[in-house]
């Protein structure tokens, strides 16, 4: 029987989309004999939750990031490309965006 945490805080909680294939590595945990693995199932598949909630929150930032610098650098309708000036405000943005997000994540840790 392969044991696993539920997300209990909003910290802990993950997509749709990652819930269904973390619940679909637990069936396929719970069905392969690991007697061969050099870590117990629970273990394993608490290293892979981890790694898909990550995931999860990589793909959260990044779409959060493109719809705050498109919102922002892109005013008129784009054409087959971006102008300069679009260009330029976008990597600015991003690497803000980048720049804060490391901020913050860097304090947060600090208070814990």
């Amino acid at each position: 029987m392969v044991a696993f945490r539920l997300p209990t805080t909003k910290s802990d909680a993950v997509e749709p989309d990652t819930t269904r294939r973390l619940l679909a590595m637990l069936i396929m945990f719970s069905s392969v004999d690991n007697s061969s693995s050099p870590l117990p199932a629970s273990i394993t598949f608490q290293i892979i939750y981890k790694q898909e909630k990550e995931r999860a929150m990589v793909n959260e930032m990044v779409a959060k990031l493109t719809s705050v610098c498109w919102d922002k650098c892109i005013t008129s309708t784009p054409g087959s490309k971006f102008s300069s000036s679009e260009s330029s405000c976008l990597s600015h943005c991003a690497q803000r965006y980048m720049d804060m997000s490391l901020i913050i994540m860097k304090r947060f840790q600090s208070m814990q």
